[in-house]
């Protein structure tokens, strides 16, 4: 996992496929106005995503195996929760076609981060996480999923 901030996200090109033109689409997408939904791309998508923020002991983590999240937080906060795959125990089996599998961690295995506006944070399959969170008082956030395929 790689916490950062967006305007350095060109330094990963070198792990993340379609790194310059899925920036070129962020900013094609925030001129249009960040209209809520899923673009489709050649070789990735990108969710935009406006929402509360939900409890940190309500979640679980996910995981992906196909695809690498880039979780750009572009308005609000959020906290994100961190575990490494082995530290995760299996709650609901791999979906395959919507490329999820769920889990619980120890909290001793959990680190918290976190995302302020103009933070992202990238997550690759060994990465379990769990975004959109708070502890204290819900929070509204406006973000960007992007989906890159895992580079082989």
């Amino acid at each position: 996992m790689i916490v950062c901030s967006f305007k350095d996200l060109e330094k990963y090109q070198s792990v993340l496929n379609y790194l310059p033109e899925a920036l070129r689409k962020v900013e094609e997408l925030k001129k249009a106005g960040l209209i809520p939904g899923r673009y489709d791309y050649h070789g990735f998508f990108i969710n935009v995503q406006r929402g509360t923020t939900k409890p940190l002991n309500e979640g679980r983590f996910e995981t992906h195996m196909r695809y690498v999240d880039i979780q750009y937080e572009i308005e609000g906060s959020e906290l994100m929760a961190y575990a490494p795959k082995d530290a995760l125990r299996d709650d609901l089996p791999y979906d395959e076609k919507n490329d999820i599998a769920f889990f619980n961690a120890d909290k001793k295995d959990t680190t918290i981060a976190a995302i302020q506006a103009g933070m992202c944070y990238i997550v690759f399959p060994e990465d379990g996480h769990m975004p959109c969170r708070h502890t204290d008082r819900p929070t509204n956030y406006t973000k960007l999923v992007i989906k890159l395929p895992v580079k082989k």
